[in-house]
């Protein structure tokens, strides 16, 4: 009973340790099964991982092992899944839609700590989000013009051509990433602001 009482404390320690390596597990089976495909991509997510622990030890925001599973997920179709960009043309509309709605999350537990009205909060949330978002457009545009870089547009590589189709041009694809974050943030605050009333007006 004791033993079982230690262990039990010891997780409820370091669980958020242990979540992070668990998933680092997860990302190097991962590595391995797939014949080791993606190693840069894996090491990234890794990284990422323990950088968001860190993040979180620094700042104090006390995140939960949830906030963590969304920074994973995040991360895993994010950057791991990225092969899917040049395969389903649609992946990365999906992705611009979802993740700031799931971001939203992380971005929201940070900001409820301000003193401020809840309609504020949300407000905050949502130009956070659609910040980060900007940025994110901001860093491909610059990876484009200066490394020479593909990240803008959306490709699709056919296999028997052995060549890429463009599907949308760059501009395109910027607006219907940007609009596509935009509804996806609309949706979350939307959704926590029907939450907050149901529950009483308890965040």
């Amino acid at each position: 009973m004791a033993l079982k009482l230690s262990i039990k404390s010891i997780f409820g320690k370091y669980k958020k340790i242990t979540a992070c390596s668990i998933m680092s597990l997860l990302l190097i089976f991962y590595f391995f099964i797939s014949k080791h495909d993606g190693i840069i991509r894996v090491a990234q997510i890794i990284i990422f991982m323990w950088a968001f622990y860190l993040f979180d030890i620094k700042s104090r925001f006390n995140f939960k092992i949830g906030h963590y599973i969304i920074w994973f997920l995040i991360c895993v179709f994010g950057i791991l899944f990225s092969p899917l960009y040049y395969i389903i043309s649609y992946y990365d509309k999906i992705l611009h839609f979802v993740l700031p709605i799931i971001g939203s999350v992380i971005i929201f537990h940070v900001v409820r700590k301000l003193k401020i009205s809840f309609a504020w909060k949300l407000t905050f949330t949502l130009c956070i989000m659609l910040s980060c978002s900007l940025v994110l457009e901001l860093v491909e545009y610059s990876m484009d013009k200066f490394l020479g870089m593909d990240l803008q547009g959306v490709f699709i590589y056919d296999s028997y051509a052995e060549s890429y189709t463009t599907m949308q041009n760059s501009l395109t694809d910027t607006m219907a990433d940007i609009f596509n974050a935009v509804l996806g943030g609309i949706v979350y605050t939307f959704a926590r602001y029907a939450h907050y009333h149901k529950n009483g007006k308890k965040e």
